[in-house]
């Protein structure tokens, strides 16, 4: 009916990152609002989400490889306990190819499997539920400038079809997205690009953002100084070989997942005090730390003048059946 019901605000800090969503009513008032908090390599690896008052309603996790790539996302409920996870793997030309889905108990809900046009774009998504059958397809379409301009949702193999267009400004920035359903028009999501004062505009628009703040940030990583972290021999690909050869399920556990674990790497390359900082299972985290203490020496970091320097280190260790 052409009647806006929200609107959303986004806070960029000096180099370009979201810190902040907020998501206001259609009375221009805060409903509720998103913190993101990133390592010191620029990677997300927190996001909270409140209420208007400030309480936690649920958070999320992003854990990544050595090399940098996302490999699992945990939602945890506001006591802290997991809510579920999803993990990600990647082909051998570094594409995202599968996610995994697990519920709270670690068990498989559904999986997604995406398709690469000649051009190298995802232009089919195959969602799945654990048991195999399909629970939707999706379709995207992209114009001269690899931009997508169409995505088409089946639901099922022969469900309805939901499909949203995408319009862009000149500068390729998206500027409206609409929903039709049946081919019936749902919504229209337009944005806007603040190029002034943001400040001025949200007054402007009587977006009440004053009460609206961030708590601390418990995830901040420290940061370290070195002109190089330490790593592993010969490199990620030979970490991730490594990892993939040792970190074997039993027969007897069905729980799959990441386990986080924080080690030491001696100026010498010897590994020390690994700890768990993210847990899966008692059996499979103390797998991981006797994996990572049975690793070969590390190269270690290097301070500005070359010296090896102590320090630590944080390794995913992939359990998958």
């Amino acid at each position: 009916r052409g009647e806006a019901n929200h609107f959303h605000a986004v806070f960029i800090d000096s180099i370009g990152r979201i810190f902040k969503t907020v998501e206001f009513n259609r009375f221009k008032q805060p409903e509720n609002y998103s913190c993101n908090t990133f390592d010191d390599l620029g990677n997300l690896i927190h996001r909270a989400h409140y209420g208007p008052g400030g309480e936690l309603l649920w958070s999320e996790g992003f854990f990544y490889d050595v090399s940098g790539r996302l490999i699992e996302r945990v939602e945890y409920a506001d006591d802290g306990s997991i809510d579920g996870k999803t993990l990600y793997f990647v082909n051998a030309d570094g594409q995202l190819y599968k996610t995994r889905q697990l519920n709270y108990a670690g068990e498989l809900s559904f999986w997604q499997i995406i398709y690469y046009s000649a051009k190298n774009l995802p232009n089919r998504i195959s969602l799945k539920q654990a048991q195999g059958f399909t629970m939707s397809n999706t379709h995207i379409h992209y114009d001269d400038q690899s931009l997508p301009v169409e995505r088409i949702i089946s639901a099922g193999l022969n469900g309805p079809v939901t499909r949203e267009e995408f319009l862009y400004d000149r500068d390729a920035l998206l500027t409206e997205q609409h929903s039709y359903n049946e081919g019936d028009l749902k919504s229209i999501m337009v944005r806007s690009y603040c190029r002034g004062n943001f400040p001025r505009m949200l007054m402007e628009n009587k977006l009440f953002t004053d009460d609206v703040k961030c708590p601390g940030k418990p995830f901040d990583s420290l940061i370290t100084g070195f002109t190089s972290r330490a790593s592993f021999p010969n490199g990620t690909e030979a970490l991730n070989a490594y990892l993939s050869s040792v970190a074997q399920i039993p027969d007897s556990v069905n729980q799959q997942g990441v386990v986080m674990v924080e080690f030491e790497v001696k100026p010498n390359g010897k590994i020390r005090k690994a700890k768990v900082q993210k847990e899966l299972s008692p059996l499979l985290d103390e797998m991981a730390v006797d994996i990572v203490l049975d690793m070969p020496s590390w190269i270690p970091a290097q301070s500005s003048d070359g010296k090896p320097e102590k320090s630590m280190v944080y390794l995913p260790v992939v359990f998958l059946k």
